[in-house]
């Protein structure tokens, strides 16, 4: 399989599972104002029209849960929506970098998988050394 049509299958399979996520956080109910974050509010109820809130919500759940790699994975996908790819980059490496300290394998199988999927993007649009 040439390097281009994986790239675009990872491409379209990252497209994928973020309007997955984006589709099963809608149906939760939105957080009440004042109350505390929760390490999976990043995703939850957005549109693009009011990213700026979305990431301004995803930044005080990064911080509530400094530890826990979701919230920066979240995060990752709405800087990519917004067109901040080094942004996304750096949030996933992080998120991978807590996964890796955790046993590589995160209470939830799907994040695991998710982190993987976007970091190997990240690692793919890096420049080659030398170059």
């Amino acid at each position: 399989m040439s390097r281009n049509r994986l790239q675009g299958i990872r491409l379209l399979t990252t497209v994928a599972l973020a309007g997955l996520a984006l589709i099963g956080c809608a149906a939760a109910p939105p957080p009440e104002l004042g109350d505390a974050p929760a390490n999976d509010d990043c995703l939850r109820e957005v549109k693009l029209a009011e990213l700026p809130a979305a990431l301004q919500r995803c930044d005080a759940s990064v911080q509530a849960f400094p530890t826990d790699p979701r919230p920066l994975s979240e995060r990752s996908v709405l800087h990519s929506l917004g067109g901040d790819q080094e942004a996304a980059c750096r949030d996933i490496e992080r998120a991978a970098q807590l996964l890796r300290q955790q046993g590589n394998q995160a209470e939830d199988s799907q994040l695991t998988i998710d982190i993987r999927i976007r970091l190997e993007g990240c690692q793919e649009k890096a420049p080659l050394p030398g170059t």
